[in-house]
């Protein structure tokens, strides 16, 4: 059975939104909607227990495959954008302006877009992800069979 979780949120009487996120992946998903959930006011009423043991929906620092500090230091940044892909988007289409966002807020480090689009383009060279659209529009997966540039 795939994990489900929804989030409802209620402004004001007669004004709610649901999000409801399920499948594979599901922490990664969830940090696409990080600053919605952090922007929620602390007396908000959370109906349900918002941690288990696989995902701890309060902190979102350091997500449960986030290396160890040693590791990290380590880590180049082909090698966290690399992580980034295989842990967020596994079987996921991406742009690169989404993978520059993601990683700026989760290794709390600045990269500029060329930087991420020339590891990308390394990352493709390699056989290590696929591309396809134009450069303006260009979007890259994963392959299934990486392991680790």
């Amino acid at each position: 059975m795939k994990k489900k979780v929804i989030i409802e949120i209620e402004d004001s009487p007669g004004e709610k939104e649901t999000i409801t996120i399920q499948g594979d992946n599901l922490w990664g998903k969830l940090l696409k909607y990080k600053h919605l959930l952090m922007d929620m006011p602390e007396q908000m009423d959370f109906s349900g227990d918002l941690k288990s043991e696989e995902y701890d929906l309060t902190s979102f620092e350091k997500p449960f495959w986030f290396p160890s500090e040693s590791k990290l230091k380590n880590m180049s940044r082909k090698e966290k954008l690399f992580l980034l892909l295989k842990e967020m988007h596994p079987n996921d289409w991406v742009k690169s302006q989404h993978l520059k966002r993601e990683y700026v807020n989760i290794f709390d480090e600045n990269i500029s877009l060329s930087s991420v689009s020339t590891y990308l383009a390394r990352l493709h060279r390699d056989g290590f992800v696929e591309r396809r659209g134009s450069r303006a529009q260009r979007e890259y997966r994963l392959m299934s069979e990486a392991i680790s540039p």
